[in-house]
C-alpha cells in the first residue's frame, strides 16, 4: 500500500486545510447515513442529508470566514486598523521576537531559521544543522521578498528534509508547523514589518491580538449559533413540506403525513412534555461534560465544567490559528451541534437516535477513531519487527497501565506524516514499508469510521425505532365498556382510508334511519372481506 498514487492521495487528504476533512466526511458519514435513512422515508434521506451537509459546512469549512468577516466589520469602527490576518497570538509574538532581533528580511530570515526547533521520534527539540542554516535563511528570505508561493513551498521541503520534522514545531516556544510558520512569516513581513517602523510596531501588533480575541469570540459565536439553530431550520422545511412535524424515522411517518396536524395522536408528537425536556436536558449536560474533559485534558467533571469559566484559559485553547478550526475549536463546534439536535427533537424516539448517533460520533473523534489509526500503526509496525517510534513523535510508552497508555497516545503522541517518514535515515525497503503502514492506518480509520458511524449506527437506530413503535402498537389496548379493544394509530389510519374505497364502491344509498343501518353493514361486511387481515 505504498503505491506513489496512494502516498500521494493520503498526504493530500491529510494535508489539505479543506478539501481533506470534507470528503473523508461525505465518504464516511454524509452519504452512507444518507443512503441508510433514506430507506425509512425519502423525507428521512433528505433531512439527514441536510441535517449532515450543513452541519460539515458550518463547523469544518465556515468558521474561519466568520472570524475574518468579523475582524473586517470591527476594523470599520477602528479609528486605526489593525491588519486583519489569520494568524493566532503566540505566532504574532514569536515573529515580532524574531524580527525584533534583526535588521532586515536577511537577519529576519536567519533567525527563524536559527531558532526554528522540531520534536522527531522521541527527541523533544531539535535544531536544524548548522550546515544548513546558511542555505535555508538566503531562501527563505528570498521567497519572502518576492513573495513567491512557490519558493515558500521549496524552503518549507528543504527544511523538513534537513530537520526531520514537519508538524511539531516551534518557534521562540509557540508551537506551530512547517507550512504555517512560513506563510505566517511571510504574511507578516508582507501586511506588518514591512509597513510599520519599529516605533509603531507595538501598538500595531497590540491592536493585533486585541483584534483576534474579538473575532474569535465573535467569529466562534455566530458558529455556535447557526450550530444550535441548524436542526430546528431542518425539521422546519420538512414541515413545511410534508405538514407534520412528526419525527421522520416513524416507521408509520407516511400515514402522519395523511393526517392534518390536530389528527397526529399524542404518541406521535409527544411534545412539551416534562419528560422528553428533561431527557434534552440530561444529554445536553453529558455532552457538555466531554466537550469540557476533551479541551482541559481532565476526565474530573468539576475541572471539565470549570473550563468554561476561566475565559483567559479557554481562549488560549480556542483561538484562531488560520483559517480552519483547530481540534479545540472543531469540540466545541460539534458539541454545540449535537445539543441543537437533542433539544430540536420532537418525541422521546429521536432524542434516543440522536443521542446514541452523536455520543458516538463524539467519541470516534476523541477517542475511537485516534485509537483505532494509532492502534493499526503500531500493529503493523510490530508484526513487520519494526520499531513503532519510527512511526510517532513522542514520549515512549512507559509502563503506565492500559489507560496511562491510552492517554499517552492520545494527548501526546502524533503519528509522523509522510514527509517525516521520507527523510528518515533508514534504508528504502524499510521506508516503503512504513508507508504502507502509515497508508494502512488511516484508510483504517476512515473504513472504521465509515461502517461504525455512517452504516452500523443508522441501520441500528432505524432497528431499533421500528421495534419499539411496533411493539407498542401491538400491544392490546385498554377495553372499553363494550369489551372490545381499540385500535392502535395506525390501524385507525388504515381503516379511514380503505373504508373510503368501500364508500366509493357501494355509494351513499337509503335515506331512513333502517337503509343507515342496513349501509354500514353491508360496508362493515366488504371491508371485512376484502381489507381486513
Amino acid at each position: 500500500m505504498a503505491h506513489p498514487a496512494i502516498n500521494g492521495t493520503v498526504t493530500y487528504l491529510q494535508s489539505s486545510e479543506i478539501i481533506g476533512p470534507t470528503v473523508v466526511d461525505v465518504a464516511s458519514m454524509i452519504t452512507p447515513r444518507t443512503i441508510i435513512d433514506s430507506t425509512r422515508s425519502p423525507e428521512a434521506g433528505v433531512e439527514t442529508f441536510r441535517r449532515e451537509a450543513s452541519s460539515t459546512a458550518n463547523v469544518f469549512l465556515l468558521p474561519g470566514i466568520y472570524a475574518l468577516g468579523m475582524g473586517w466589520l470591527l476594523n470599520n469602527f477602528r479609528k486605526n486598523k489593525a491588519p486583519n490576518l489569520a494568524i493566532d497570538n503566540g505566532s504574532i509574538d514569536a515573529l515580532k521576537t524574531a524580527w525584533n532581533n534583526s535588521g532586515n528580511v536577511d537577519d529576519y530570515a536567519k533567525n527563524i531559521i536559527e531558532n526554528l526547533r522540531g520534536a522527531v521520534g522521541t527527541e523533544e527539540a531539535r535544531a536544524l544543522p548548522r550546515d544548513k542554516t546558511g542555505k535555508l535563511s538566503e531562501d527563505l528570505a528570498k521567497a519572502i521578498k518576492e513573495k513567491s508561493l512557490h519558493k515558500l513551498k521549496a524552503v518549507e521541503e528543504d527544511a523538513i528534509k534537513a530537520l526531520g520534522a514537519e508538524k511539531s514545531i516551534t518557534l521562540h516556544g509557540t508551537g506551530t508547523n512547517m507550512s504555517t510558520l512560513f506563510k505566517n512569516a511571510a504574511k507578516m513581513h508582507e501586511n506588518v514589518f514591512n509597513k510599520f517602523g519599529h516605533e509603531a510596531l507595538h501598538d500595531v501588533i497590540e491592536g493585533m491580538k486585541n483584534l483576534n480575541v474579538q473575532k474569535t469570540w465573535l467569529g466562534l459565536g455566530i458558529a455556535a449559533g447557526i450550530a444550535l439553530g441548524i436542526q430546528y431550520t431542518n425539521r422546519y422545511l420538512t414541515k413545511l413540506k410534508t405538514g407534520t412535524d412528526a419525527f421522520v424515522g416513524l416507521p408509520h411517518y407516511d400515514e402522519l403525513k395523511d393526517k392534518s396536524e390536530s389528527e397526529n395522536a399524542p404518541e406521535d408528537k409527544k411534545k412539551n412534555g416534562i419528560g422528553l425536556f428533561a431527557g434534552k436536558v440530561a444529554a445536553s449536560i453529558l455532552m457538555a461534560y466531554m466537550v469540557g474533559a476533551s479541551i482541559s485534558e481532565t476526565k474530573h467533571p468539576i475541572k471539565a465544567f470549570k473550563i468554561f469559566g476561566n475565559i483567559p484559559e479557554l481562549y488560549k485553547k480556542l483561538e484562531f490559528k488560520g483559517k480552519i478550526p483547530t481540534m479545540n475549536q472543531l469540540k466545541v463546534l460539534i458539541g454545540t451541534t449535537f445539543v441543537g439536535r437533542y433539544f430540536a427533537a420532537t418525541d422521546g424516539n429521536e432524542l434516543r437516535e440522536s443521542t446514541f448517533r452523536d455520543t458516538l460520533t463524539y467519541l470516534n473523534l476523541l477517542i475511537i477513531g485516534g485509537l483505532i489509526s494509532s492502534g493499526t500503526a503500531f500493529a503493523l509496525a510490530l508484526k513487520n519487527k519494526l520499531n513503532p517510534s519510527l512511526l510517532f513523535n513522542g514520549p515512549k510508552l512507559e509502563k503506565e497501565g492500559f489507560w496511562g497508555n491510552i492517554s499517552t497516545i492520545l494527548n501526546k503522541m502524533s503519528q509522523k506524516s509522510m514527509a517525516e517518514i521520507e527523510v528518515l535515515k533508514e534504508a528504502d525497503t524499510t521506508k516503503n514499508i512504513l508507508k504502507g503502514i502509515h497508508n494502512k492506518s488511516y484508510i483504517t480509520g476512515i473504513v472504521s469510521s465509515c461502517l461504525a458511524l455512517g452504516l452500523v449506527t443508522p441501520w441500528l437506530n432505524k432497528h431499533i425505532t421500528n421495534k419499539l413503535v411496533n411493539k407498542k402498537e401491538e400491544q392490546p389496548q385498554n377495553s372499553n365498556t363494550d369489551g372490545h379493544k381499540s385500535v392502535s394509530t395506525t390501524q385507525t389510519g388504515n381503516f379511514n382510508r380503505n373504508m373510503k374505497v368501500v364508500q366509493s364502491v357501494l355509494g351513499d344509498f337509503g335515506s331512513s334511519p333502517g337503509d343507515g343501518v342496513k349501509r354500514a353493514v353491508t360496508k362493515e361486511f366488504v371491508y371485512s372481506q376484502f381489507f381486513a387481515s
